[in-house]
């Protein structure tokens, strides 16, 4: 019999936008891990942000809620992420960041997120040479039993952040 005790939910679309912090127009994945041996009931952490695509002003300082949950009560664990554009053969691919940006400092100066709450903190900036910034921001919520601390899934998410120059 074929055992699968881990099952990965893939979502891939087509190319997204220019942005500032990466090279070209590459596709957007996202994906939610399920360990279902070990709870079979699980569900995965839901979002509930009524601001998909979150605009900001150039130079406000920002604290932005993700809005999420998870319906079973499980401990939330939350980091930024690399941005993913592929998903072929089981293997993810990440977009091309371009100059100094990465998933762990998607945009310039300092992004902090809180890893108990999900809480993102940055001051948002529109670098020299252009009108607005568009910022892919990627995060993974990984989850934990509430009361073994074992893990049950996680979630990762790609948004676009864009930065206005005048709100």
């Amino acid at each position: 019999t074929l055992e699968c005790d881990n099952w990965m939910f893939v979502y891939a679309s087509g190319g997204r936008n220019t942005g500032v912090n990466y090279v070209s127009q590459p596709s957007i994945v996202a994906y939610d891990r399920l360990n279902i041996e070990e709870a079979p009931g699980n569900s995965s952490v839901q979002f509930n942000s009524n601001k998909p695509i979150p605009f900001f002003c150039d130079g406000q300082d920002v604290t932005y809620n993700w809005s999420a949950y998870d319906p079973n009560g499980d401990s939330l664990y939350w980091e930024l992420d690399t941005a993913w554009s592929t998903f072929l053969n089981g293997n993810l691919s990440s977009i091309p960041y371009s100059g100094s940006y990465t998933g762990q400092q998607p945009m310039p100066g300092t992004t902090t997120i809180d890893n108990a709450t999900g809480q993102l903190n940055f001051t948002a900036t529109i670098p020299t040479g252009f009108n607005f910034a568009n910022y892919a921001i990627a995060i993974t919520v990984k989850e934990y039993d509430v009361e073994t601390g074992e893990y049950r899934g996680e979630v990762h998410r790609d948004v676009q952040f864009i930065v206005l120059d005048s709100c």
